[in-house]
């Protein structure tokens, strides 16, 4: 697989979230590419008109549940059951800590799941933590980013 930089989708109908998660992760790697869509609806649209070769498909998809008129478990089942998304590692980033929600995400093959911090720094830190695992430990990534 050819090298690449990381390319990290978060799905969010917040966009100052994305914003602050794109900087933070920019501040990691400079290099990375940030894509963020207003809800799965965009995001599906917008994968689903692409051919895309794999080593240009996201690294990495971080996913809010809580999004008006799309349901974050939903968009999560799409994910999972689509051909081409479904090895695609799925962080939820969301305000719910039901345990309800957490259980329904991971019986769905979600990754790793979060509470979406409350301050920039716990969002920093954060982000620190999940580059530093997907993209410098974790060996499938590693292999994806080169």
């Amino acid at each position: 697989m050819a090298n690449r930089f990381p390319h990290i989708v978060m799905i969010d109908d917040d966009e100052d979230d994305q914003y602050f998660f794109r900087e933070h992760f920019k501040s990691c790697d400079d290099h990375l590419c940030f894509e963020g869509f207003i809800g799965g609806e965009a995001f599906f649209d917008f994968f689903d008109n692409q051919e895309l070769e794999e080593d240009q498909l996201p690294n990495l998809i971080l996913l809010d549940l809580n999004i008006p008129k799309d349901d974050g478990i939903d968009i999560l089942m799409r994910l999972k059951n689509n051909a081409t998304l479904k090895l695609i590692p799925v962080l939820v980033l969301t305000t719910s800590s039901s345990p309800l929600d957490i259980e329904d995400c991971y019986n769905l093959g979600v990754h790793s799941y979060f509470v979406k911090p409350m301050s920039l720094q716990e969002t920093k830190e954060l982000v620190s933590v999940i580059y530093e695992y997907w993209f410098n430990q974790n060996i499938i990534s590693r292999l994806k980013t080169g």
